[in-house]
């Protein structure tokens, strides 16, 4: 009779404790579903942010890498002292030594109109010839970068730039004399592709003059626009 109590006893406790096992079981599995769905669903009030997975492409700006010469045209206005401000063109020739040292060869020549003393004096009088009157000049130049960046020309479009300083020797032709200059200047270049740039220029030819015996060293500035090839 105690056997068969105790047998009966072992029995109900292993049936209660496969009951309450089974139950937990069942529970967690529905709370692990609820989780889920809740997350999925937002349901339990949290906001689930998801990030798309996107690549954003590279723009590659237009930049000098293996190009190491540039041949360039130019054109501006020269304003020749005691005289007048006129249109100059010109060629030039750059060697990149380094991303940060150019060395720069330039032509120009400028038509000068009559000066104001010419005026003064008189439609009938010139003091200089026709054949005086044309300005050239030759020089070279050292350039060295002195600021880095891009330019922006509206919202989508940018281009690399840079600034250099400018200076060197050059001789300049006038009024049938020739002197020795010499040279300082400022570039702005613009990267417009990897083939072209665009250059705005600032320079100063700063030459001893004798013709009108006084003298003097003046100082004749122009104000460029250029294209260059580089190659």
């Amino acid at each position: 009779m105690f056997l068969d109590n105790l047998k009966n006893s072992i029995h109900h406790s292993l049936f209660v404790l496969l009951a309450f096992f089974g139950s937990l079981s069942s529970v967690g599995a529905y709370s692990a579903e609820k989780t889920i769905s809740d997350i999925a669903n937002g349901d339990d009030g949290s906001v689930r942010i998801i990030e798309p997975k996107k690549e954003v492409p590279v723009a590659e700006s237009a930049s000098i890498d293996t190009e190491q010469f540039e041949l360039g045209l130019f054109g501006g206005f020269l304003a020749v002292e005691d005289f007048n401000t006129n249109p100059v063109v010109g060629v030039s020739f750059s060697y990149h030594i380094t991303p940060a040292f150019l060395a720069q060869l330039n032509y120009g020549e400028s038509e000068v109109d009559r000066a104001t003393f010419e005026e003064n004096a008189g439609s009938g009088f010139n003091f200089l010839s026709n054949d005086d009157r044309n300005f050239e000049y030759y020089n070279i130049l050292a350039g060295y970068r002195v600021l880095r960046g891009r330019s922006f020309i509206g919202r989508n479009k940018k281009y690399n730039s840079d600034i250099y300083v400018l200076g060197g020797f050059g001789a300049v032709d006038f009024a049938g004399d020739t002197n020795v200059s010499i040279v300082l200047g400022t570039s702005y270049r613009v990267v417009l592709t990897d083939s072209l740039v665009a250059n705005i220029d600032f320079r100063g030819h700063s030459v001893d003059r004798d013709f009108l015996n006084d003298d003097k060293r003046t100082f004749n500035t122009e104000f460029l626009f250029g294209l260059n090839w580089l190659f």
